[in-house]
């Protein structure tokens, strides 16, 4: 929610200001959600390499869980109230509740029929891609009947992962350990987030803006998300005891990833005006976001505890 306040003030700003032309408050909120919420893509690995305490660690890696799928929902829900035209503005929020209400059924469900396959998959050579299979099946079958397909993902996967700690209290003599990830899926897992960041910063590069203007635009956008960010971690973490490293981690850690590239392409395709630059824009921002976790981690890492 800070996320996007920042940006519908910067867009209030630069439109005031003239460097950014005119457009309706809805389209400057739809851009906001689209780059709202911080990468997992990133984070997670980030937090696997980088020397950050646990519980930070832990943060921000269920806040980019969440916020991925949340900012799809929501940016949907708002392209299709721009098409849609204000006059049929309670649907696109009434579609909002039930696609991610059908999503979590439909996670909850898929969990429930896959998690007594993980003793005998888990060691198995072939384990993780026919859970990668299944998790690509239960997403197409949840859009398929006008589910969230990325919420009824989350919600299988975050119950599948934490299956070896929820399993023990609903089913006394349960083995926590028959249901932990093994090294093979690690490994897989490794990889398999490798390829994916690999090709989507390869086609950021092919689409990456050439116009001093939107570059300088995107960098300012990033410096109002990193402003905006500091009450909101304030607010969040109230009661948390938060060192002076632990604070700026959690500042510093605002990248922008797969779901902000793939939703920056969806407006212009589905023939929205006026934002055939929105795509180049957002990647730049991206850029710019990851930027700004890559220096401010190695600068918060050489504080003082």
């Amino acid at each position: 929610m800070f996320s996007m306040l920042a940006m519908y003030a910067f867009f209030w700003l630069m439109t005031a200001l003239g460097f950014v032309r005119p457009a309706p408050p809805v389209v400057w909120v739809m851009i906001a959600a689209i780059v709202g919420g911080s990468s997992s893509i990133i984070i997670m690995p980030t937090m696997a390499m980088g020397q950050v305490p646990d519980r930070i660690a832990r943060t921000l890696e269920v806040e980019s869980a969440a916020t991925d799928p949340l900012c799809v929902v929501v940016a949907m829900v708002l392209i299709d109230l721009l098409l849609t035209g204000s006059e049929d503005l309670a649907r696109p929020f009434f579609a909002l509740g039930r696609e991610i209400g059908l999503g979590m059924v439909m996670g909850v469900t898929a969990a429930a029929l896959l998690v007594s396959g993980i003793p005998a998959m888990r060691d198995k050579p072939h384990g993780y891609p026919v859970f990668l299979a299944a998790m690509l099946a239960l997403y197409a079958l949840t859009q398929g009947i006008n589910g969230n397909g990325a919420v009824a993902v989350l919600t299988s996967s975050l119950l599948l992962g934490n299956a070896a700690s929820i399993l023990p209290r609903l089913i006394p003599g349960a083995h926590s350990e028959a249901f932990t990830a093994s090294k093979t899926t690690a490994i897989m897992q490794d990889q398999m987030t490798f390829l994916i960041k690999s090709f989507f910063f390869f086609l950021i590069g092919l689409v990456f803006p050439t116009d001093f203007r939107m570059i300088a635009l995107a960098a300012l956008g990033v410096l109002f998300i990193v402003v905006l960010r500091i009450p909101a971690v304030l607010l969040s973490t109230r009661g948390m005891g938060l060192g002076r490293k632990e604070f700026w981690f959690l500042v510093a850690a605002i990248p922008r990833g797969l779901a902000a590239g793939v939703l920056a392409t969806i407006p212009f395709n589905r023939g929205i005006p006026g934002l055939e630059n929105l795509a180049p824009g957002i990647y730049a921002l991206i850029v710019f976001s990851v930027i700004i976790i890559a220096a401010g981690f190695g600068i918060v890492g050489r504080l003082p505890d």
